[in-house]
């Protein structure tokens, strides 16, 4: 139960950080393509922990 709780409280962590980022950039017509990559990084390492996770 402890590893379970772990990963949820990581991916959760990881979810904020993408919110955090969207919201923050939400009035820019355009994202800075780092940004844009960091926000597609942390949701494809979401992913991968989601469904990889054992």
């Amino acid at each position: 139960m402890r590893h379970g709780a772990l990963t949820m409280l990581v991916t959760g962590a990881v979810l904020v950080v993408v919110l955090g980022l969207g919201y923050v950039k939400r009035d820019d017509e355009k994202a800075d393509k780092p940004l844009f990559g960091l926000v597609g990084l942390l949701t494809v390492v979401n992913i991968f922990i989601a469904v990889l996770w054992t």
